[in-house]
């Protein structure tokens, strides 16, 4: 109750989100993980930590759960 509804919009919406980020990691071609799919030019570690895999693997248990 309260507020303008956006946390309501978003929580409609989060599994529609997580489904279209797998989709595009998926549908990347490359091997590990690029700027296009899951490093960031803003990373603090270089991107060493993003791993495409690993970042499929949690999305899909997301929409599983």
């Amino acid at each position: 109750p309260g507020g303008v509804g956006i946390t309501q919009r978003g929580y409609d919406s989060f599994e529609g989100w997580v489904a279209d980020t797998a989709a595009m990691l998926a549908g990347c071609p490359c091997e590990h993980g690029c700027p296009s799919c899951v490093q960031s030019p803003k990373c603090g570690n270089l991107n060493q930590s993003l791993d495409k895999a690993g970042a499929l693997l949690l999305l899909r248990r997301l929409l599983e759960a």
